[in-house]
């Protein structure tokens, strides 16, 4: 096969298996999104054995905008943090309703959610999760918070952004974990996250890629199916099978993989993708994010080193 062929023979390392250490944690914030974030946070933490760290932040004004209220601005940031408590003391008990046995600790912090999120990032969390809004019926799906992408740098461990679907909706892949590629970076680290997913969840996983065929070219992001790319597949995945033998996977070939992700994701568990974390790779994050938007659901961003340069450093990363 020649150096130029983009699509990875083989994952470039073997499968992990083991759980990152550390705590899950959580932006709580103020809304619904940060509810339905704290509640997928708990259910997560608790199916790893891991802890969960509940961040909240509260943002006061430095000048209130009414004159009368400057006599009374130190009594109103005491009653600001007297509600955030008690919003915080609620969140150990909504996510102790839902594991009893649960470790959980919280931090209160004064100013905006993103960076009062991204400075409680520590390198040893297992996994950062952020809620999204929805942006109301005509555009149901946002894109993944700033926060998220933030907490990939910052950390270098996977971000999940929450967007929980309508539990009535079905699709190809429902209860599996969805994994997207396009074939531009290294896929060992997100398919160590999705079949570490799927085996916690007793579940399924379907692999989307747009991967060209052989004779194809290009990133892959609009590249027709064509012959070779089951055995190309079967290839890669080979040692994942051998590892998680428990996990039953499906995979296909797509032309265009952000609208096959839209269609796929309907009732999926959880989608994952790749985040490139490089300052370089404008492309790749771009792809991200339409993958994030499309997607239905939970989505987890999984830090990747940036798109490789030339054909050459391809052949090397995918062989080592």
């Amino acid at each position: 096969m020649p150096t130029s062929d983009p699509r990875p023979t083989r994952a470039a390392r073997r499968p992990v298996r083991d759980e990152p250490r550390g705590p899950v944690v959580v932006s709580l914030g103020g809304s619904r999104a940060g509810r339905r974030a704290l509640e997928w946070a708990a259910g997560e933490a608790a199916v790893r054995g891991s802890a969960l760290r509940i961040v909240h932040t509260i943002a006061l004004p430095l000048f209130p905008a009414d004159p009368w209220q400057w006599a009374f601005a130190p009594g109103l940031g005491l009653v600001a943090y007297d509600v955030a408590r008690a919003e915080l003391a609620d969140a150990v008990g909504h996510a102790h309703a839902i594991d009893p046995g649960l470790e959980v600790s919280t931090e209160l912090l004064h100013g905006p959610p993103g960076p009062g999120l991204l400075a409680c990032v520590r390198g040893d969390d297992a996994l950062v999760v952020v809620g999204r809004r929805r942006r109301g019926a005509a555009r149901p799906r946002a894109l993944a918070p700033a926060v998220a992408w933030g907490a990939l740098r910052r950390a270098g461990r996977p971000a999940v952004v929450v967007d929980l679907a309508d539990a009535r909706e079905r699709g190809p892949s429902t209860g599996r974990v969805l994994v997207a590629l396009d074939g531009t970076h290294d896929p060992s680290p997100v398919l160590d996250v999705a079949f570490r997913a799927a085996a916690r969840r007793g579940a399924g996983l379907t692999l989307l890629h747009a991967w060209p065929s052989r004779a194809g070219g290009g990133t892959g992001t609009g590249a027709s199916p064509g012959a070779g790319s089951d055995e190309h597949v079967d290839a890669l995945l080979g040692a994942y099978r051998d590892a998680f033998a428990g996990v039953g996977v499906r995979h296909r070939q797509v032309a265009l993989l952000a609208e096959a992700v839209a269609a796929e994701t309907r009732g999926v568990a959880m989608t994952v993708v790749a985040a490139p974390t490089g300052g370089g790779d404008l492309g790749g994050r771009s792809r991200a994010r339409r993958l994030v938007r499309a997607a239905r659901g939970p989505v987890t961003l999984v830090p990747v080193s940036p798109a490789r340069p030339g054909p050459r450093a391809a052949a090397r990363a995918v062989r080592p």
